[in-house]
């Protein structure tokens, strides 16, 4: 959507979710998951706003079916975030998201 992609220099790093958020805690110096998307969101300007307002290509940290947070995308239709796991792209609802940002 917007010509960049914020994670290239973190792509082929990292095997699985738990070297993902070491590798973006490390990459940003902070401690907290959050507070590192926190930190890259504000890096390219993606600016923070109500997860309730977040539309298509929006990013978003919501809770997974496993009640952990995770980092995903708004969809096409708006209703549903997108995110990558272990077993492939999963769709939660957009509900689920606890903070977002407009990208």
């Amino acid at each position: 959507m917007t010509g960049e992609d914020p994670a290239k220099p973190l792509r082929g790093i990292y095997q699985d979710r738990k070297g993902a958020r070491e590798l973006l805690v490390t990459a940003t110096g902070r401690k907290t998951f959050d507070a590192a998307i926190r930190v890259l969101a504000a890096e390219f300007g993606f600016e923070p706003i109500r997860p309730a307002m977040a539309s298509r290509g929006d990013i978003v940290i919501l809770k997974d079916d496993g009640g952990r947070k995770a980092l995903g995308i708004v969809d096409m239709d708006g209703r549903f975030v997108v995110g990558a796991t272990e077993q492939g792209l999963v769709r939660l609802p957009r509900a689920r998201a606890l903070k977002a940002w407009r990208v």
